[in-house]
């Protein structure tokens, strides 16, 4: 991962024009379907755009960082001695990264955009006075579209799915 980031950064520095650079932050919200989960983070993220001259289509690379903003808390049942007990795990997102390439078309005061996503994440799960964090990572994919406010300020609504998680992300992205 850190090898494909230095990749991305050095080929962006040298064929860097700083009027294409863009900053962004913003909310997270990932869902598992399989746990029925809602972890919330705030997003942080840096890319480039390249785009030729005179067209409405563009491609963006970019990477974001994800630190968990709450926890949500997980249900479920484990049998000992012919028992029942209900034990609830607190889990919490301790830090995401993920690496993108979308496809972005413009339109008026608008765009909408879609490609490709890497991601790697680290999730606290803590019951019972024990605390484990567990690594992930996979591929997806990602969509959504934004307004310029200004012609350097921008919201967007986007949505990523990488296997069973699905997340939804309100940012606020500045373009140089």
């Amino acid at each position: 991962m850190n090898k494909l980031i230095t990749i991305a950064l050095l080929i962006a520095a040298n064929t860097a024009n700083a009027s294409n650079w863009i900053i962004g932050v913003g909310h997270v919200d990932l869902k598992s379907s399989s746990m029925n989960v809602k972890l919330p983070g705030t997003q942080l993220a840096a890319a480039y755009k390249f785009q030729p001259e005179y067209s409405n289509f563009s491609i963006t690379t970019e990477y974001s960082l994800i630190s968990g903003s709450g926890d949500d808390t997980y249900e479920t049942t484990v049998r000992l001695n012919r028992l029942n007990y209900k034990l609830d795990i607190k889990l919490e997102i301790e830090k995401a990264e993920t690496v993108s390439i979308r496809g972005q078309y413009d339109i008026n005061r608008g765009y909408l955009f879609g490609g490709p996503i890497y991601a790697r994440s680290e999730i606290t799960a803590s019951a019972l006075g024990l605390e484990v964090t567990a690594e992930d990572s996979g591929t997806g994919c990602l969509a959504g579209g934004g307004i310029n406010i200004t012609d350097n300020l921008d919201v967007e609504i986007g949505y990523t799915k990488i296997g069973n998680i699905k997340s939804t992300g309100l940012m606020l992205r500045y373009n140089f």
